[in-house]
């Protein structure tokens, strides 16, 4: 079982969060040494859901943390997190966090 714990640990903090939304799933999963459809199953067996969706709770996760202690813009955050197009990034948050980045950074 030592995989699945380091499938975990490997979610946390892990820089290639910050690879294209396509490619963040075969990032880690190539980090773990396993397939991008055995994390999956990991992921399943283990937290009871996707690789995609704590991959993207963890994103999420990041950009509230950048919105709210810092003062880069929010195209800046989408950069840094991986997002090539901005309006991706405010969709992908609004669905995420029920708001623009602006409204939650001024909430």
């Amino acid at each position: 079982m030592r995989r699945a714990h380091d499938s975990s640990a490997a979610l946390e903090g892990d820089a290639t969060l910050t690879a294209g939304p396509e490619g963040r799933q075969e990032n880690i999963a190539r980090r773990l040494g396993v397939s991008p459809g055995h994390l999956n199953v990991l992921c399943h067996e283990h937290l009871g859901r996707p690789a995609s969706d704590e991959i993207h709770q963890r994103l999420l996760l990041e950009a509230k943390r950048m919105l709210r202690y810092s003062d880069k813009a929010a195209f800046a955050i989408a950069q840094e997190l991986g997002f090539a197009d901005p309006a991706y990034f405010g969709r992908f948050f609004r669905r995420g966090a029920g708001l623009t980045p602006r409204r939650y950074r001024q909430s």
